[in-house]
Formats: C-alpha cells, sequence, structure tokens
C-alpha cells in the first residue's frame, strides 16, 4: 500500500485571479483581480519628489530614448541605486497609464505622447 491510499489527498482548483470578479458585457466596469474597481490612470494619485524629477526628464526629451544612467544622471539620483529608475516607471505607469512609459529594450524609456499630455497634469501643478 502507499502513502497515498491512507492519505486523503485534496484537489487543488487552479484558480483564475479574475473569477470572483464580474466579466460579464454588461458590467463595463474594470475591475482589478481582486474584485475592486480599478481607478482611471491619475485619479488620487500623486508622485514623489524622486519620481516627479524623472518624469520631468522625460518630458523634457520628447521623442527620444532616455538610458537609466542619463534618467540618474539628469534627474540628480546619483545618491539612490540606478534601480530607483525601474521603480519611477513602475509609478509613472500606475499613475499616468500603461502606455504613457514606453520601454525600448536594451536602450531605456520614453514618454509616449499619451504620456506627454497625462504628465502635463502633473507638471503644471
Amino acid at each position: 500500500m502507499s502513502l497515498s491510499e491512507h492519505l486523503p489527498i485534496p484537489r487543488i482548483e487552479p484558480m483564475c485571479p479574475f473569477t470572483h470578479c464580474s466579466q460579464a458585457p454588461d458590467n463595463p466596469e474594470k475591475q482589478t483581480p481582486y474584485g475592486d474597481p480599478m481607478e482611471s490612470p491619475s485619479d488620487n494619485l500623486s508622485l514623489s519628489p524622486t519620481d516627479t524629477k524623472v518624469l520631468r526628464v522625460l518630458w523634457d526629451s520628447p521623442g527620444k530614448v532616455l538610458s537609466r544612467e542619463t534618467l540618474v544622471r539628469k534627474a540628480g539620483l546619483d545618491t539612490s541605486s540606478a534601480r530607483r529608475v525601474d521603480s519611477s516607471m513602475v509609478v509613472l505607469r500606475r499613475v499616468l497609464g500603461p502606455d504613457a512609459v514606453r520601454t525600448v529594450r536594451r536602450r531605456g524609456w520614453m514618454l509616449t505622447e499619451e504620456g506627454h499630455q497625462a504628465a502635463h497634469r502633473f507638471l503644471e501643478r
């Protein structure tokens, strides 16, 4: 007799993170995987001074791809980790929208036209 014959093994069903969300076509409200309605970009969100500096550098270089090192230097983040820029990109995408910052593989990031328009609201404050 094997061990599995003596012990009941529970069946574990894979769970889609959206299973408890209403995905019916008649409910157009976007929801997170946890069932909470998603806010549209920039609703009730703000930027830290560091994230604002990174955004300002991207804003001042429209259409240009900026490397991590360039962003660190121009935003004055020399005392921070170089990976702090990566964290800022996550925040900027969360605040401005997922398509606001374009990643150019092995080169850096650039602000898209959509991102440029969304950033305008934050940089005018």
